[in-house]
């Protein structure tokens, strides 16, 4: 199957890749067709190369075809065959073009993934524990606070989707950091020398709290830091004293400091201005009443991908910022 699986990819007959992966998966030869564990790469593999050659969006189909099959033609003779990640994959699709799509599918995956845990769990709280490690959960839990007009544009949200949700996802799932040279260039460029040293010893703190896998410390002390960026910006090099509302920015929170940042321009596009949002928002959440009201609890995953789209959102700053004009 490898060796035909290479030549069809090669001559980017992506129809008929699709068509061989399905044949052995109704046959179930090779994999049992009821767990994802053994076919799910080898559909990834396929999608990739479907991506490369006519973009994330062309991949959709592709998606959607798998997906009729198992409803289809699998499950009528298999019974129940796990779906969960082509819901997921469709839903992280869905976010360049619809948010409300995107939910449902990811909604969905979780649906499919609490049926596996509940499998093997001792307890429904054990189930709804063991869930809550997944994709799907970590992707509600942020697209939560999400809305499509967030997005000055469709190209921003894409370049949302394709540079800081799905790069810091994928991060998180192979407990990569953001690389910290690059971190540290991107402060020093972004933050003005007066307010540095308190960004770089903020963000050691945020490292800490990260590596001793403590969620809410992590979404603090990325609060934190943006903060301490965005205060610095503003005070040290827009000379800003008082905020809109006359209150001294020295004394103001995070939330209206974001808006200070928004009134004098200082995100250079909307999706890194999603991204900064989106810090703000789970910062809010620290407060337990807060809390106690979101559908997607925070979990030490949530934590972590929003710390690394939080530290992508900073490197790509930096590049807007020192590109020539």
């Amino acid at each position: 199957m490898q060796t035909q699986l290479c030549q069809l990819l090669l001559a980017k007959d992506f129809d008929n890749a699709r068509l061989l992966l399905q044949s052995h998966l109704q046959s179930a030869e090779i994999f049992d067709p009821r767990s994802d564990r053994e076919w799910a790469p080898i559909a990834d593999s396929i999608a990739a190369e479907f991506s490369k050659s006519s973009g994330l969006n062309a991949t959709i189909p592709f998606w959607e075809g798998l997906l009729e099959f198992f409803l289809h033609v699998l499950e009528p003779t298999w019974g129940h065959c796990h779906k969960g990640h082509i819901y997921f994959r469709l839903g992280i699709l869905y976010v360049r073009r619809d948010l409300s799509t995107a939910r449902q599918h990811l909604t969905k995956a979780r649906e499919e993934d609490m049926l596996l845990k509940r499998a093997i769990a001792s307890s429904e709280e054990q189930a709804i524990a063991l869930a809550q490690q997944s994709s799907s959960y970590v992707a509600l839990a942020l697209l939560e606070r999400i809305k499509d007009d967030d997005f000055a544009s469709s190209p921003e949200k894409e370049a949302f989707l394709d540079h800081l949700f799905g790069p810091s996802f994928d991060a998180a799932i192979q407990g990569q950091d953001v690389d910290p040279a690059l971190l540290q260039e991107a402060l020093r460029a972004l933050v003005p020398a007066q307010g540095i040293q308190d960004c770089i010893a903020l963000h050691r703190e945020l490292s800490t709290a990260s590596q001793l896998g403590l969620p809410y410390a992590v979404v603090m002390l990325t609060g934190t830091v943006l903060e301490a960026v965005l205060l610095a910006i503003l005070y040290y090099d827009k000379a800003v004293s008082c905020t809109a509302a006359g209150k001294d920015i020295l004394r103001v929170e995070l939330g209206t400091l974001f808006h200070e940042a928004i009134t004098h321009g200082i995100f250079p596009n909307s999706n890194i201005q999603a991204a900064a949002q989106l810090v703000h928002l789970f910062r809010n959440r620290i407060h337990p009443g807060n809390e106690s009201r979101q559908t997607h609890r925070l979990t030490p995953r949530v934590a972590i991908t929003l710390k690394t789209m939080f530290e992508l959102s900073l490197v790509l700053w930096k590049n807007e910022a020192t590109q020539p004009c």
